[in-house]
């Protein structure tokens, strides 16, 4: 066999220098990644012992505690690195083993994390509120858990505070005098004391949810809801009144005053409500105004009546003045007359407790007066009484001057009537919210006035434009076919008003 030829000094020289340059840069990229390494090992042990939590790895057994951060060590009282190697449960509450235990096997038999919350111990044996969440992992391909605890003591005393404040409510809920509900911001009841089911006659459970609305008088509740709803967006609730239908069909006032529920934001939650029954006041109340108005119409009627007693008495003074100055007697008997007219509105007044008076009861009084005065007769007729006739009341501003503008148009038809010729008559309709009255009587010459320009207006007619309401009135003149005047008088709101119902019967 012959051997290879020798390969030169110098080749294998040059071979071995390239070898040991590219070993040196394994090397050196070697001790790059290690520093890269150890530089990021570096951050995370610092990331994981700042971390604001609690880390701590525990044997798959969750008894022994195999690493922990300085945030756990502390947590437990502990120094740093103490804490591993000893057991996890010696620093469990003895009263919330069982819920670690559970805890445990949950998370034995997921694949997810698991959390629970339970008391855990201090070194020196202070205790402490903990949330833990745990997952399995595999460390070096051994089994380890991985937990994460942190201390919650400041949400627990939170929630306790409010537990206990919660618990206060209820309880004085349930011995007050009022009634109590508390609505969420959907309108939802959630919550009514005892004297909520005695004031409803329901049971408490028939109050929650939307029954709080429907224990309400079927025509409060869209007030009441709709005002509920403005004053949550306003978070300033005002008083509300508003009725109960019992079961047995009684009906009850309540007054409801709310304040609104806010939580740890500043937002509505909902608010509290404490109703109390007033229907007693309002019963007293109410027969207290009745009392009152009762006074007031007593006392009203009464001057009504003095004034209509001194009218009368001024108007006999005047009539036993006529003669004395005959060139007088035609003023005498205007002014008489007009007294009288005035007169009958403040007898009206006085026979009635309200002061607006039936305009039917007005007419037909000033008529009369009209025919004692001029000893003619005047004719007054309402225009299907029995059937579809319904009396209007005439505004109280507005009685005297109506009353004073009839005496003067009804006054006229009985002047310019012809001795010896057919009689004025004066006819009344009324549907209930207007009225035309209509007066007709015989011409002895044809009018030469126009009452819309006021041209030819005697002293009676100017009296009777100047005191026709601005609206609500019409005046208007015409002939019929037989040539008689036709004065009509058409009125509405606000000269005249709706009767009611007793006074159209």
């Amino acid at each position: 066999m012959t051997a290879p030829p020798a390969r030169p000094a110098e080749e294998l020289l040059h071979e071995l220098q390239v070898h040991q340059i590219e070993l040196e840069m394994q090397n050196e990229k070697l001790r790059e990644s290690e520093a890269a390494r150890e530089a990021e090992r570096a951050r995370y042990l610092d990331l994981y012992d700042l971390a604001p939590v609690g880390h701590c790895t525990v044997s798959a057994q969750g008894r022994r505690i195999l690493q922990a951060n300085l945030t756990a060590a502390s947590l437990l009282g502990l120094a740093r690195g103490a804490p591993v190697k000893q057991p996890f449960p010696r620093f469990i509450l003895e009263d919330d083993q069982d819920i670690y235990y559970l805890f445990h096997r949950q998370l034995a038999g997921s694949d997810g994390p698991q959390s629970c919350e339970l008391r855990m111990l201090k070194n020196d044996g202070t205790q402490f509120w903990a949330h833990l969440t745990a997952t399995a992992a595999q460390e070096d391909g051994v089994p380890v858990l991985r937990i994460v605890l942190s201390d919650i003591g400041e949400r627990k005393r939170i929630e306790l505070a409010l537990s206990r404040s919660e618990e206060s409510f209820r309880r004085l809920a349930q011995i007050s005098p009022a009634a109590i509900l508390r609505i969420d911001v959907q309108g939802q009841c959630i919550y009514a004391n005892l004297r909520c089911a005695e004031g409803t006659g329901r049971p408490v459970e028939e109050l929650l949810g939307d029954g709080w609305l429907r224990v309400m008088y079927p025509e409060d509740r869209d007030r009441v809801l709709a005002e509920w709803r403005r004053d949550m967006s306003a978070r300033q609730p005002k008083p509300l009144e508003w009725r109960v239908l019992r079961p047995d069909g009684t009906v009850r006032w309540v007054l409801s005053e709310a304040t609104v529920e806010l939580d740890e934001r500043g937002k509505p939650v909902g608010y509290i409500s404490c109703i109390s029954d007033i229907t007693e006041l309002r019963d007293r109340d109410e027969q207290r105004r009745v009392e009152l108005a009762a006074q007031r119409d007593t006392l009203v009627r009464e001057v009504h009546h003095r004034i209509k007693n001194n009218l009368q008495s001024v108007a006999g003074l005047l009539q036993r003045e006529l003669g004395k100055f005959v060139e007088l007697d035609p003023q005498l008997e205007t002014a008489i007359s007009q007294v009288h007219a005035i007169a009958v509105v403040h007898g009206l007044q006085s026979a009635g407790p309200d002061e607006a008076i039936r305009l039917c009861d007005s007419v037909s009084n000033i008529c009369k007066t009209v025919s004692d005065l001029s000893q003619r007769p005047v004719l007054f007729d309402i225009e299907h009484e029995q059937t579809t006739f319904r009396p209007v009341r005439i505004d109280s501003d507005e009685a005297i001057p109506v009353a004073l503008v009839l005496n003067e148009l009804i006054l006229n038809s009985v002047k310019h009537s012809p001795e010896g010729g057919r009689d004025p008559t004066v006819s009344l309709s009324a549907d209930g919210i207007s009225a035309r009255i209509v007066i007709r009587n015989a011409l002895s010459a044809a009018p030469d006035f126009n009452i819309d320009t006021g041209q030819g207006l005697g002293t009676g007619l100017r009296l009777v434009r100047s005191l026709l309401p601005d609206q609500g009135a019409q005046l208007i003149y015409e002939s019929d076919a037989e040539g008689f005047m036709l004065t009509t008088l058409k009125m509405t709101s606000p000269v005249v008003v709706a009767t009611h119902p007793k006074e159209a019967a």
